[in-house]
């Protein structure tokens, strides 16, 4: 069984994927809040490590690392039909999510086009139960282990991408990961607001 593996850094996860023998079998599922930014006493996003961030992924972009994004926002209305609201996560996805990603250099020209704009996912378990919502790119999900096992698998990621990296500031989540997806390699992502970011 995993074990979860604390980082205090991106550059752990760098050597890490590095070190890889098999780079192109390998998916890195993020989350955002408290993994790649944190908000200050404004309520502004920041970087928790700017240069470290940008600097993993230019190598995950260079090298073709398949990778994706999963958060708890909006993890209440996301597998609700009457009370998702696609107009809020679209918001939060423009003004917040989207900037982010941009700054890291990934290419989002296919997810902000007005095609997707009313068009999402559900992920669903064995049983038909929602456990997560795809859209514009992004995961939405309270139940990150149960989300990345059933995409991975009703995509056949399972079998062409079985190296899952799963980055995370919280225990339930990594908990969750270990329990639903074989092998996988979770980091808890450590930050706190009193340390000297890059």
């Amino acid at each position: 069984m995993s074990k979860i593996r604390s980082i205090q850094s991106f550059r752990e996860l760098h050597n890490l994927l590095e070190n890889h023998t098999n780079k192109n079998q390998v998916i890195v599922y993020f989350d955002i809040d408290l993994t790649l930014t944190y908000e200050d006493e404004n309520e502004n996003e920041l970087f928790i490590e700017p240069k470290a961030t940008k600097e993993l992924f230019d190598y995950i972009l260079k090298n073709n690392i398949l990778f994706s994004f999963i958060t708890a926002r909006f993890h209440d209305t996301a597998c609700n039909a009457r009370k998702r609201d696609l107009n809020a996560i679209k918001k939060d996805i423009d003004e917040s999510i989207f900037p982010t990603l941009e700054f890291l250099g990934i290419d989002l020209t296919l997810h902000k086009s007005k095609e997707l704009e009313n068009k999402f996912l559900v992920v669903r378990n064995r049983s038909g139960k929602c456990v997560g919502l795809l859209y514009r790119g992004i995961f939405f999900s309270s139940k990150k282990g149960e989300t990345i096992k059933y995409y991975q698998e009703e995509y056949g990621l399972d079998k062409t991408h079985p190296h899952v990296i799963f980055v995370d500031d919280l225990d339930q989540y990594l908990k969750s990961a270990i329990r639903h997806v074989p092998n996988v390699t979770v980091l808890r992502r450590e930050f706190k607001n009193d340390e000297e970011n890059d």
